[in-house]
């Protein structure tokens, strides 16, 4: 029981005796969040019952919940009650981790039990994201079964009303029909604003592991701004045979959720019998979009046979994130529960990619292989060169295999991984083409050269730590000035970087002929919010007569710049102190 529902300060009197009753008097203080809730209790019992003038909770004069009643044990069992709610705040009493987006403002009820039969009604006002509405209706049943036949929910100029009627005696079944009218589903859902209206139907029920069910949805209006219709239509059993269709037509997916655009129909068929069910499913959609991600086309169809076999066949068209156009996915898989296999082919402007899977499942762990895989981009033709193991485990381990790719005389290799949990990272890249890299640098820049790397990186829960090394030299930085490219050799670049969960370290080390010479030493705090910066470099030798070509209006430009100084501030806002000096300057024009 949590702490906020524990009884302070409790005093209770009882005074009377047995033939004339016992008058009770009683109050406690709960320590709710923000404040104590005064609990009162005023009452009287005797042999034949007990009356209850008085339960109430108050956290403030229009904050509280109170009950009256009486019950009577004479000749069987009965009772009568009387609820007022008026905003009383129960997450006080019983924090949760969020509001929910309707908050129960209202409520006043009364109920009548004789003999395991009950009846009442009620009425509710509540506040949801569009404002405040009511639910009323009066109710009956037992302890078998309630029924609420008069249902009626009034959300400004919308409403809702029909019957609901629940049974919950071995298993549960269900009867409803509800009629609606401009209702506006932002009541509930803020993201949901317009007006519906039309029948829902839906009756069935769950026993002895056996269900049955029909439902029958069809609504039109607005929603977001946009006309709106909504149909489905859905039967289904679950006995010794399964047999269920489900039809779907959702012709403007953004009615439902902001920033969600297109459509998509669909149907699922479902047959066979528990231990071997049998269905397929069918989906078909068009102009997808889900924030700056789109998808043209797409075409999905599943099936699983009385063998128990399934396929699944994907085919997207026109895939775009952002202003990256991906082009066409396809992903072919089937198997069994024992078995499976599946391809993937990615064909885009930018990227070209295909790999094959295969595996098995076996008491809860799966072992299999990257069989094949092929990456094309920006003339990079890299290929798998023996397939790799794969293993997902019970218990929660992803470990990926020992594993080459090769391009050219390029080579992207990796130890034993393991992927989850903790992952331990270790690859090792060598003869990477810069110029490769063409398609995603300025116009006016080229890269030549080769790169190197080294990654041996564990990254448990308390924070990385391990070694990273980048070597890009000797090459060529190449400018274009107008229709020149201008040729800046260098002799070393080398990034080395080491990682602990407390601190990263960092050396960049360059030295580029007329380029000059640059020592940095970084280091960063990766645990602080704003990811501290502090270190140094130095600067020497920076012939500034590589930057005449670019101002043309200068004959004779000399002279080497030198500097040190201090890094401060954070990784997303550097701060550089420093000096920064010319020696043997000579500037000269026409």
């Amino acid at each position: 029981m949590p702490d906020t529902l524990q009884l302070d300060q409790l005093l209770l009197t009882v005074e009377g005796n047995l033939d004339s009753g016992y008058l009770i008097n009683g109050s406690a203080s709960l320590p709710a969040e923000k404040g104590p809730v005064a609990l009162a209790l005023q009452g009287r019992v005797d042999a034949n019952g007990a009356s209850i003038a008085a339960l109430d909770l108050a956290a403030a004069d229009q904050q509280r919940l109170a009950i009256n009643g009486k019950l009577n044990w004479q000749n069987g069992f009965s009772a009568d009650a009387n609820i007022d709610w008026l905003d009383f705040p129960w997450q006080r009493l019983y924090p949760v981790a969020s509001e929910p987006q309707v908050a129960l403002h209202a409520f006043k009820g009364e109920v009548s039990y004789t003999d395991g039969n009950y009846l009442g009604n009620f009425n509710a006002s509540l506040k949801g994201p569009a404002g405040a509405f009511t639910v009323v209706s009066p109710f009956s049943g037992n302890l078998q079964e309630i029924h609420l036949p008069q249902l009626e929910v009034v959300a400004g100029q919308g409403k809702a009303s029909g019957h609901l009627d629940l049974q919950f005696a071995d298993g549960i079944g269900w009867d409803t029909a509800l009629d609606l009218s401009a209702l506006d589903p932002s009541f509930w859902i803020a993201e949901l604003p317009g007006t519906l209206a039309g029948p829902l139907r839906s009756k069935g029920e769950f026993r002895n592991e056996q269900l049955e069910l029909t439902a029958d949805l069809d609504l039109k209006g607005r929603l977001r701004g946009q006309p709106a219709v909504l149909q489905a239509k859905a039967t289904g059993s679950l006995q010794e045979r399964l047999k269920g269709q489900l039809d779907l037509d959702l012709p403007r997916l953004g009615q439902l959720w902001p920033r969600l655009q297109g459509q998509v129909k669909g149907r699922l068929d479902l047959a066979g019998t528990l231990q071997t069910p049998q269905g397929q499913l069918a989906l078909q959609g068009s102009q997808l979009a889900l924030q700056d991600n789109r998808l043209q086309n797409l075409a999905l169809t599943a099936r699983l046979d009385q063998a128990q076999r399934a396929t699944l066949n994907v085919k997207g068209v026109g895939i775009q994130a952002g202003d990256t156009a991906l082009g066409t996915l396809l992903i072919d898989a089937q198997g069994t529960l024992k078995a499976q296999q599946l391809k993937l082919d990615l064909q885009g402007p930018l990227l070209k990619l295909a790999i094959a899977l295969d595996g098995g499942l076996d008491k809860g762990n799966w072992r299999g292989r990257l069989a094949s895989g092929t990456v094309q981009s920006g003339g990079q033709n890299w290929r798998l060169q023996q397939p790799a193991k794969i293993e997902r485990l019970a218990d929660g381990r992803l470990n990926f295999g020992a594993h080459c790719w090769l391009s050219g005389a390029a080579s992207l290799c990796g130890g034993d991984q393991r992927l989850m949990p903790d992952p331990r990272l270790r690859y090792q890249l060598k003869n990477f083409p810069l110029d490769s890299l063409a398609q995603w640098m300025p116009k006016d820049f080229a890269w030549k050269g080769t790169l190197n790397a080294d990654v041996q990186l564990d990254i448990p829960a308390a924070g990385p730590s391990g070694q990273i090394s980048i070597d890009a030299g000797g090459g060529t930085l190449r400018v274009r000035n107008n229709d020149q490219w201008l040729d800046f050799p260098y002799q070393t670049l080398k990034l080395a970087s080491t990682l602990t969960p407390k601190r990263i370290n960092s050396r960049l080390d360059f030295e580029g002929g007329k380029l000059g010479r640059l020592l940095l030493n970084a280091q960063i705090d990766p645990l602080a919010k704003d990811k501290p910066l502090a270190g140094d470099f130095n600067l020497s030798g920076l012939d500034i007569s590589v930057a005449r070509p670019f101002a043309p209006m200068v004959q004779k430009l000399n002279g080497r710049l030198n500097g040190n100084g201090r890094l401060s501030g954070s990784l997303l806002a550097p701060l550089v102190n420093g000096s920064v000096a010319l020696e043997g300057g000579e500037v000269a024009g026409a």
